[in-house]
């Protein structure tokens, strides 16, 4: 049970990590500063990595149920594997 509550609290903290920087992007975009490019792009490739990563956990969590309709996961597991197809590349 412990080593669930770590893993959620690893999630959490990614999903946290990933707004705040998606936040600073977006607040540097509409301030137009010079270098909201360069945060735009940290944050594409931060956010879909980490929600990609963190949709993996949760699918694993729920074992075979994460892929059962009934359960939220498996939509975020669905969505989360699209994003690869939807976003520019971001390894050369």
């Amino acid at each position: 049970f412990q080593a669930t509550q770590f893993t959620l609290a690893d999630m959490e903290t990614s999903l946290q990590a990933a707004r705040a920087l998606l936040y600073l992007a977006a607040d540097k975009v509409t301030g137009r500063t010079p270098d909201a490019t360069r945060f735009s792009a940290m944050a594409k490739r931060f956010v879909t990595d980490t929600c990609m990563q963190v949709a993996d956990r949760a699918l694993q969590l729920h074992g075979g149920y994460g892929y059962l309709k009934d359960f939220p996961s498996s939509e975020s597991t669905e969505i989360s594997a699209c994003i690869p197809f939807l976003k520019a590349p971001t390894k050369s």
